[in-house]
Formats: structure tokens, C-alpha cells, sequence
């Protein structure tokens, strides 16, 4: 049974959007799903005589993707993706300020800075035009 599950539809990302990356983060406007990605490379110590592989924790690695619908009055997807390291906090939650804060309190967010990684645009007959942003961590990432 799931317990203090929620619904994904509350989620906002918010980053800085300023051409050179030196503002306030923003809401991303348009962003219809979002994933995130925490990854540790293991790496394997194994030596002769033992009789099992062993590893030690490597480093870190957060990766994710953003999706969303254009919105024809804002660069903002664009302008995020110029391959400049950007701060953002990604929340599962961004209705209040209860909801914004860390877990357990709250609902808990991600944040560092990340580059994101171009803007792929596509639409069709039948579609709405939408877009779809990958990003990498610049820094360390954390879930609070």
C-alpha cells in the first residue's frame, strides 16, 4: 500500500533563466512531466585470494529530462540551453510554501546547478508543438 504518495501534476521547475545565468530562478513555464536520475559509479577492488568481487562508491552522477508544451511568449526554454551551468529547484510539490519545504515537514525538491543540454522541438498534425530538454549536473545535486 502507498503511503504519502502524491499525484506529479503539483511539480514545477524552477531555474534561472537570465541570458549569462546570473539572476533569480524562475518557474519554467509549459513543463508538463520532468524525471531526474541519481546514479554512483561502483568500482571494483577485487583482488587475488578473494572469493567475492568487492567495490567502494565512486562519484556521483544526476542526469534528467524536461518536457513540455511551447509557449510562443517566452524564450525561456532557449535561453536555459545555452550550455551555461544554471541553479534550479525542482519541486514535487510547488503549490505553498509547506509543501516547497524539506522533507519530512514538506514534500522535499532537488536542487544544484545543471547544464541543460539543447532544446529538441518537434510538433505534427494532430500535436501540439512541444519541446524536450536533457540536462546533466554541474554541481552536486540534493534531494531534501
Amino acid at each position: 500500500m502507498a503511503t504519502n504518495a502524491i499525484h506529479g501534476r503539483f511539480g514545477a521547475l524552477l531555474v534561472d533563466q537570465s541570458a549569462g545565468a546570473n539572476g533569480s530562478a524562475s518557474q519554467l513555464g509549459n513543463l508538463s512531466d520532468w524525471s531526474i536520475d541519481g546514479q554512483r559509479d561502483q568500482v571494483e577492488v577485487s583482488v587475488l585470494g578473494e572469493n567475492v568481487k568487492t567495490y567502494v562508491a565512486g562519484m556521483s552522477d544526476f542526469t534528467g529530462t524536461l518536457n513540455g508544451v511551447l509557449n510562443t511568449s517566452s524564450n525561456g526554454i532557449y535561453t536555459v540551453a545555452d550550455g551555461i551551468a544554471r541553479t534550479f529547484y525542482l519541486y514535487v510539490d510547488n503549490t505553498d510554501a509547506t509543501s516547497k519545504s524539506p522533507v519530512p515537514t514538506g514534500k522535499g525538491y532537488w536542487y544544484g546547478q545543471a547544464l541543460f543540454n539543447g532544446v529538441s522541438t518537434q510538433g505534427g498534425v494532430g500535436d501540439a508543438v512541444k519541446w524536450t530538454i536533457n540536462w546533466s549536473a554541474a554541481t552536486s545535486i540534493y534531494r531534501v
